[in-house]
């Protein structure tokens, strides 16, 4: 019964024909999404886990390379979120983790509890005093 929103700029990784309720765009700014969103789901990059932390959503990952791994260990850890491997990947499955994940109130709890750290953070303001700091 949810809506879903497919963001990719190579359309051949999306079917022809979506569900009702489905849709694909090439892009979608996550500032205005994330809040807009019940969940997210992507492949535990770095730049789309933070914009969900960040905006209190809870999260699926399929990792697939580089970082990506450590980074669904750390999702599942911190209670937001839970990973999905590549092979198991499929409409039934993820359907099921989303089921779950959206009915638990724990998590949600602790999403909010992450994204209210990340309220009114100035990464690049601390980033500079820190190089500012090691430049003494």
């Amino acid at each position: 019964g949810c809506r879903g929103l497919l963001l990719t700029r190579f359309p051949d990784q999306i079917p022809r024909a979506l569900p009702d309720g489905v849709r694909h765009a090439a892009f979608v700014p996550f500032r205005w999404l994330v809040p807009r969103s019940a969940a997210l789901v992507h492949h535990g990059g770095i730049g789309t886990l933070s914009q969900g932390l960040a905006g209190g959503v809870p999260q699926i990952l399929m990792p697939m390379g580089f970082d990506q791994f450590d980074n669904a260990a750390r999702i599942e850890r911190l209670g937001v979120g839970l990973a999905l491997a590549r092979k198991s990947f499929r409409g039934p499955a993820l359907a099921g983790l989303l089921g779950k994940l959206l009915a638990d109130q724990s998590v949600a709890d602790r999403c909010r509890a992450v994204a209210d750290r990340f309220a009114g953070a100035d990464g690049i303001a601390a980033a500079a005093d820190e190089v500012e700091a090691a430049g003494r």
